[in-house]
């Protein structure tokens, strides 16, 4: 993508460290606000026994690809409106590639479980919300901040990463972050 470069960065913390950034109330109430929710199989609200048990992993391994926005393309995509529809198009592109790459990963680490960016992408339209189940089980992730973890916090703290949001455009980079639980 043009005015576009990737920067990939990853961390590791034990599973006790990661309960620090977690707050499912606050960031489920964040879900709420957004379209997506109830709408896709990989946001909230869940229903009972959807969610992965934690404490048979020890650890986390952080993956996160920053989406460096070049000076000339800010300019370009100045409006709240353009800024937010080439986000979700970065994201979605990005994105599959990051949920693909969990994915293998999980493979060759058994007992793992990978967690995806934002809501699942494998659709171009969810069958949530035709009351029916989700079409790849198998292949759908939920992710950090659908779980309840701060991905702001998690980005700052572990990755040492500040994430900006601009209410005017562009910011200068976006952060996709992704998870892979480990025994």
């Amino acid at each position: 993508m043009a005015g576009v470069t990737v920067e990939k960065r990853e961390g590791e913390i034990p599973l006790s460290r990661l309960m620090d950034f977690y707050d499912r109330e606050k960031y489920w109430g964040f879900c709420r606000a957004c379209p997506r929710y109830g709408a896709l199989w990989s946001c909230p609200p869940y229903e009972e026994g959807a969610l992965p048990d934690l404490e048979q992993f020890s650890k986390i391994r952080l993956f996160c690809h920053v989406l460096h926005f070049s000076p000339e393309l800010r300019r370009e995509v100045a409006s709240p409106e353009k800024a937010g529809a080439f986000m979700e198009s970065c994201a979605a592109q990005y994105g599959k590639a990051a949920h693909e790459e969990m994915l293998r990963l999980e493979q060759s680490h058994p007992g793992s479980l990978g967690l995806t960016h934002g809501g699942c992408r494998l659709c171009a339209h969810c069958a949530r919300p035709e009351g029916k189940p989700c079409r790849f089980p198998e292949k759908m992730r939920l992710s950090l901040e659908s779980l309840g973890f701060s991905v702001v916090d998690l980005a700052r703290e572990v990755l040492c990463l500040p994430i900006f949001f601009s209410q005017e455009g562009l910011p200068p980079y976006q952060v996709l972050l992704c998870g892979l639980f480990l025994s």
